[in-house]
């Protein structure tokens, strides 16, 4: 039998997920989730919006190693152009950043963030 409880889970992975889950009504629709292109295979690019919850998700899919590289922003989708600037906050970690134009560099290391949860900051 498994111990749920053992050093190393990942409930409070698992519980701050649902918690971003809930708080965010684009991961309560279905039929709003595009992919969109990166220059690294080994990270997997997302959105899933809905009227004024946009989100953008990057996974490193490379459990041994870093990876990163460019993901192709949909400015479009998202009511941007290529000259504005916007704010990104990090749903997993509280972290902000600030992305310009269709092409944005991300890092991953899965010993530390294997992904982001990117909230668009209007």
């Amino acid at each position: 039998m498994r111990d749920w409880e053992a050093e190393g889970n990942i409930n409070s992975d698992i519980q701050l997920i649902n918690l971003i889950r809930r708080d965010n009504p684009a991961l309560q629709s279905q039929g709003n989730l595009t992919f969109h292109d990166t220059d690294n295979e080994s990270l997997l690019f997302y959105s899933r919006t809905t009227w004024g919850n946009d989100l953008l998700v990057v996974v490193n899919l490379d459990p041994g190693g870093p990876q990163s590289g460019n993901v192709a922003v949909p400015l479009s989708q998202l009511g941007l152009s290529a000259a504005d600037s916007f704010q990104l906050e990090d749903l997993l970690t509280g972290q902000r950043y600030t992305w310009q134009g269709s092409h944005n560099y991300v890092s991953l290391d899965p010993r530390n963030d294997v992904g982001h949860v990117l909230r668009v900051i209007r």
